[in-house]
């Protein structure tokens, strides 16, 4: 069998009207695109919230549930339905058993599940000022739970989140020690990690740390070195558009940048196909990527190491003269 290529004419630049820009219309195609996509991941920002509020409502409705049961009227409710539902021997068993379980019932205190949000019921009042944002009174009631047991767990709860509202890191690291004395757990130990690592970072003290001896290079003038969380094209947003013009009009006043993104990125936003140098409007965009085992949840101290030793390459092979930081 035999093909036939089919040829089609193409369009030539004369072909267009004159005084018509041939660049204009893909140029309004991808400002159209762009809109789209805004919209599509405000939509999707949008169902995400809602779905994160329904699953709090059933969340809700569960654990209120859960109580109704656990409560000394319901389970007196289901002894007397015990009672009078069987028939025969059954029933006469039953009967027969009732004082006992009815002491029992009495007896025993109900056992309140715990709340959706991990708040425990005794920590209400505490929580309750967490929300008006008075963090002092959290604390103090906190503290008035801890002076009578002191590993409570719900009560430590409560103050960490309230030293971490005020702002004291050193308190919540401390805190974070006392939980995990009390109840510890994967989660908790990767939590504490996490404090520790905001701790370092925001100590004046604390630099990260490039291995290998200092190496100083002479920078060039009018090279400038943009550190930036995130870019184009991967993500369209106020920030990267604001990066994006800002460059571009470094470039046109006859300066040289170049931009260097976070450790991981774009990888950890779901992109694995990408180049780690992109060429954009004339402007190189570096991609710091260890790889798809990198773990991007990692403490701050550690992904600053990371990315200033990764970075401190390619700031050696440009040489600028002016570094740039914004995370957005």
């Amino acid at each position: 069998m035999s093909g036939r290529a089919i040829s089609r004419p193409e369009e030539s630049v004369e072909s267009w009207p004159e005084g018509v820009d041939p660049l204009a219309v893909p140029a309004r195609e991808l400002a159209r695109l762009e809109d789209e996509l805004r919209e599509s991941r405000a939509w999707q920002a949008d169902a995400r919230l809602k779905l994160m509020r329904a699953e709090d409502r059933v969340a809700k409705l569960q654990w209120q549930f859960q109580s109704v049961r656990a409560s000394r009227g319901f389970r007196l409710y289901r002894l007397v339905q015990e009672v009078i539902s069987p028939h025969g021997k059954s029933r006469l068993r039953q009967v027969m058993r009732f004082p006992v379980d009815l002491l029992r019932v009495l007896r025993t205190r109900s056992e309140t599940p715990p709340r959706p949000d991990g708040r425990e019921e005794h920590t209400r009042s505490g929580w309750e000022a967490f929300d008006r944002r008075d963090y002092d009174k959290a604390i103090a009631e906190a503290e008035s739970i801890l002076a009578e047991r002191r590993n409570d767990y719900g009560a430590l709860d409560l103050k960490q989140a309230a030293h971490w509202r005020r702002g004291d890191v050193a308190a919540t690291v401390g805190t974070y020690r006392l939980l995990r004395g009390t109840r510890d757990s994967a989660a908790l130990a990767l939590r504490q990690r996490s404090y520790l690592g905001r701790a370092r970072e925001l100590d004046p003290r604390w630099l990260p740390r490039v291995p290998g001896p200092p190496r100083p290079v002479e920078p060039i003038d009018g090279v400038v070195m943009h550190l930036l969380k995130e870019s184009i094209p991967y993500h369209v947003n106020g920030f990267t558009t604001r990066s994006r013009y800002t460059v571009q009009c470094q470039r046109e006043a006859g300066f040289d940048p170049f931009v260097v993104t976070s450790i991981g990125f774009p990888r950890k936003d779901g992109f694995t196909k990408f180049e780690r140098v992109e060429t954009i409007e004339g402007t190189p965009y570096y991609r710091i990527d260890p790889g798809p085992d990198y773990k991007p949840a990692l403490a701050n101290d550690i992904a600053l190491s990371d990315t200033a030793w990764m970075a401190a390459r390619i700031g050696r092979q440009r040489r600028p003269s002016v570094i740039h930081t914004s995370t957005g």
